[in-house]
């Protein structure tokens, strides 16, 4: 384990840039496949989120660690408790910087594009059922496919853009780290 030295109190685990650099390796490499297998869907979901989960956290352990949380309410938020919120609280500690709105906005793209992730990694069903003739497949298998790969794309594409808009606005970040931190939420492109 290497540590980077960012700042006095901050110290970055090379891993974690290592494991967020894999996950978006895999998405990369399945959405360039020209055909893709059932268990691509799937991989496809998970490192999608994982991908989106690791650069959230991060950005809001940057946002304790840069303070720009001092002049609020929340100016005693830690690292450690900043880790333990779940994703919808951690997007809730911008209300001080935009509006509910975008607040609502974000928590229902973030719960939208994490229930696959949720399903799959959860044990639901990935079947057909067959009732007097009818079949009925479950989400899951009703997710393999490129239209339903590309409105996750657009979830987690919208959640980026929206979080990029508020990174400009933060205070107590200088706009060469704005656009730092800008620059490291990748936009992944749709499949086509």
């Amino acid at each position: 384990m290497e540590n980077i030295r960012v700042a006095e109190e901050i110290t970055a685990i090379s891993e974690d840039v290592t494991f967020l650099e894999y996950c978006r390796s895999e998405v990369c490499g399945i959405l360039k496949k020209t055909t893709l297998e059932d268990i691509d869907y799937y991989k496809f979901y998970i490192f999608l989120h994982f991908y989106l989960e690791i650069s959230l956290s991060s950005f809001f352990r940057m946002l304790v660690n840069f303070h720009v949380y001092i002049n609020t309410p929340s100016k005693n938020l830690s690292r450690e408790k900043m880790d333990k919120m779940p994703i919808q609280d951690k997007i809730s500690t911008l209300i001080y910087f935009t509006t509910q709105n975008n607040i609502d906005i974000l928590i229902d793209y973030y719960n939208n594009f994490a229930e696959k992730r949720n399903k799959i990694t959860h044990g639901h069903s990935i079947s057909a059922t067959y009732k007097n003739g009818n079949i009925k497949n479950s989400d899951i298998v009703n997710w393999k496919n490129i239209k339903t790969m590309n409105q996750q794309l657009d979830f987690y594409n919208n959640i980026i853009d929206l979080v990029k808009g508020v990174v400009g606005i933060l205070p107590s970040i200088k706009d060469a780290e704005k656009e730092a931190t800008r620059k490291r939420f990748f936009i992944f492109s749709k499949k086509m």
